[in-house]
């Protein structure tokens, strides 16, 4: 990115600025790298915040949409890092200088301007984030990942579904968990991975048309007797249950909570990066 854009881009932003200056609370400056279609970029990023219980909220959205419109959208500074095949071991040792360089030149210009132009609004900057941070973060998720992938293999490793046996899964941790009836085992289930054949259940736990085949134990969360559950349970109760970590009849195996938990805290502190 050449330093005239550079300069465009921090006018387009001090005019935006300008406009709603009553208005805002903070300005913050911030990075990250981003990978796009097997290339690596450092992004530069102007947040702004409007006051608590500002009505402009929408309107500077709006104006900063306005603004980028024949940039395509672009509201960030964009610097090219190179192809994403660069072994990780390179990456661990990058800490990306020049774009650091940047990257403070854009948040002493920004701060600069606004303070000609008289404009008394806090402009705060995060920590620069580098190539080598992100690849040191990335090696300890993997290394908590395994740790995590291990406890569930041991917890899941007795199990042994069987036909029309009630099977809980969560294929991903975002979405809620699932019901369905065995029906087909096709390979043996003392395996950490086998074919299982599902039929998704309705409320009243009844079949419904969709159909699943399972693979994984790892993604096993419950298995229920149908038999033992009380006449009339509805499959929103089971779920509770099963969620909640109450015991029920006809319950042969769940997932211990706490490791259940453990899982939910990992992909949310993962997701939230």
């Amino acid at each position: 990115m050449h330093q005239v854009d550079i300069l465009n881009k921090i006018g387009s932003y001090l005019d935006i600025i300008s406009q709603f200056k009553t208005d805002i609370q903070e300005i913050n400056v911030r990075n990250s790298i981003e990978k796009f279609y097997g290339r690596r970029y450092c992004r530069v990023y102007i947040e702004i915040k409007p006051k608590e219980g500002s009505e402009k909220s929408h309107e500077i959205n709006d104006a900063k949409w306005r603004k980028f419109i024949y940039d395509e959208r672009r509201d960030y500074f964009s610097f090219y890092l190179g192809e994403d095949h660069i072994l990780y071991k390179e990456l661990g040792n990058s800490f990306n200088e020049e774009e650091r360089i940047h990257y403070d030149y854009i948040y002493y210009i920004l701060t600069w301007l606004l303070d000609q132009l008289t404009i008394k609004i806090p402009v705060t900057q995060a920590y620069f984030v580098s190539e080598s941070a992100v690849r040191h973060k990335e090696k300890q998720r993997e290394e908590e990942w395994d740790k995590l992938l291990k406890k569930i293999e041991e917890a899941t490793a007795q199990i042994s579904p069987e036909v029309g046996q009630i099977i809980g899964f969560v294929e991903y941790l975002s979405h809620p968990i699932r019901f369905g009836l065995v029906e087909k085992i096709t390979l043996p289930v003392k395996r950490t991975s086998f074919s299982m054949d599902l039929a998704i259940l309705k409320k009243d736990l009844s079949k419904g048309k969709l159909t699943k085949n399972f693979w994984s134990k790892r993604d096993i969360y419950a298995i229920i007797d149908p038999g033992e559950l009380k006449p009339g349970t509805q499959l929103s109760e089971i779920k509770e249950f099963v969620e909640s970590g109450i015991s029920f009849e006809g319950l042969i195996w769940r997932r211990p909570k706490e490791l259940w938990d453990e899982e939910k805290t990992f992909f949310s502190n993962r997701n939230s990066e």
